[in-house]
């Protein structure tokens, strides 16, 4: 199973055009290469939009690929926010991360961050954009990973679709009023706890 979260670095209508044009591109390479790792996969959209698209507008882009019956999971991440990802005591599933990676069509021959991981039952995977992580109060100060990270630790029982709904409505009362700043995205992971 394929998960993808990726952000442009622009907005409005040109931004949603060429996130619309790299999800087609996307969808395309892992037709045609179905056998290919993420970050291979990555490697072939960064070509093709590097040759179709002549403005250098860049995109971060997470692919995760979950396998469902060995219960791995392995991901590249092209300049994106890392995954964070939990057992149901709260340790954290990943080693140290080689680099941040480099956006898609930026570069001919970006540097991927990848990884890999045992989803354990009763872990957790949060995929995000970095709207939610940047978002500030009337003080200026920043949501942060940390405040993320401490929704899913606190509360490991809680399925995919609530854990959502939570880090949102505490980021709403973070915001405290503050006008929205960037589009939001976040996708939560859970594995049943058998």
């Amino acid at each position: 199973m394929g998960i993808v979260v990726a952000d442009v670095e622009d907005k409005g209508l040109p931004a949603a055009m060429y996130a619309l044009l790299a999800h087609g591109m996307l969808y395309s390479t892992l037709s045609a290469y179905s056998r290919a790792t993420p970050v291979k996969a990555l490697s072939f959209l960064n070509m093709e939009l590097r040759h179709i698209v002549r403005e250098q507008v860049s995109l971060t882009m997470f692919l995760g690929e979950l396998d469902p019956r060995n219960h791995t999971f392995k991901y590249a991440r092209a300049g994106h926010e890392r995954p964070m990802a939990f057992d149901s005591a709260g340790h954290w599933l990943l080693g140290e991360a080689r680099t941040q990676g480099q956006p898609l069509n930026v570069f001919d021959d970006p540097d991927f961050d990848t990884g890999f991981f045992s989803f354990p039952p009763g872990g957790t995977v949060l995929l995000f954009t970095d709207g939610i992580a940047d978002e500030t109060d009337p003080d200026d100060q920043m949501y942060g990973h940390a405040s993320i990270a401490r929704a899913i630790i606190q509360n490991p029982e809680l399925p995919a679709q609530a854990l959502c709904d939570l880090v949102m409505e505490d980021l709403e009362l973070h915001r405290d009023g503050t006008p929205q700043y960037d589009d939001y995205t976040l996708v939560a992971i859970k594995r049943k706890n058998q």
